[in-house]
């Protein structure tokens, strides 16, 4: 039996965004999320999309790393691993411009808000690097697992991202006294959530969803963080939304 796929309105909005980031012509406009719950096709269409594009296509995975996730792109793109991350990150770029591929990320969650060396964001600054020199980029991010998540579940992958963004803001003199003022005084919402032996409930996750991510988004969008600095947070933030953005309906 022939399958076939049907363009529907979720699929021609995909290609519209496409197709408005490219008319663009900015570089730094070339990061497209892409989200929804479960079960409303994300997958589908941008599979469906990719060998049109053409594209490569990356899933991320639960744990997964730096290494990781540019071990997956050399794969894909069918590069040898060279042993010096400089190098395969070069190569990945020029097959990227070379071919003309763009590279769609499935399950982007799982690897964006990593931390490496430290450091917060690290996938979402590896992937904008190697979007703006090599190419276009889409990205997938799926709200929550099939099924319904307990809340321990949703708060083991949102309180990573959530605590390494509250240091690097609380750190940073680019942020304002008046936003500092009110990141510190969501934190305990935080704490509530996300400390060693907390136990996790819907009260809890819907506080950090309603009262703490606008604080950040604030924070960063009125900060005087270099521009990329500043998208590279949102994106992070975007996803930890993502994460979140379920728990009405998915968590008791």
């Amino acid at each position: 039996m022939k399958h076939h796929f049907v363009k529907t309105d979720n699929y021609r909005n995909l290609i519209d965004g496409v197709a408005y980031m490219e008319s663009r012509g900015s570089l730094t406009t070339c990061l497209c999320l892409v989200h929804g719950d479960p079960g409303v096709g994300k997958t589908r269409n941008i599979s469906r999309w990719g060998p049109d594009a053409p594209a490569i296509f990356i899933k991320g995975h639960v744990g997964m790393n730096l290494d990781g996730l540019i071990w997956s792109v050399s794969q894909g793109l069918g590069i040898k691993h060279l042993g010096n991350r400089t190098a395969e990150i070069d190569a990945q770029i020029r097959g990227l411009r070379d071919e003309g591929q763009r590279l769609i990320f499935d399950e982007a969650q799982f690897g964006l808000a990593m931390k490496h060396a430290g450091k917060p964001g690290a996938g979402i600054e590896y992937l904008r690097d190697l979007c703006e020199r090599g190419g276009m980029l889409l990205l997938a991010g799926c709200q929550t697992a099939p099924g319904k998540p307990t809340p321990a579940e949703v708060a083991a992958q949102v309180c990573p991202p959530v605590e390494a963004t509250i240091l690097v803001l609380r750190n940073s003199p680019a942020i304002s006294a008046e936003s500092q003022a009110a990141i510190a005084s969501g934190e305990p919402l935080v704490k509530a959530l996300c400390a060693p032996g907390a136990i996790a409930d819907a009260t809890g996750l819907l506080d950090v969803v309603d009262r703490m991510i606008p604080v950040l988004t604030t924070a960063v969008a009125t900060s005087d963080f270099p521009d990329q600095d500043k998208n590279n947070i949102l994106l992070g933030i975007a996803l930890i939304k993502i994460a979140l953005g379920s728990v009405r309906s998915h968590v008791d």
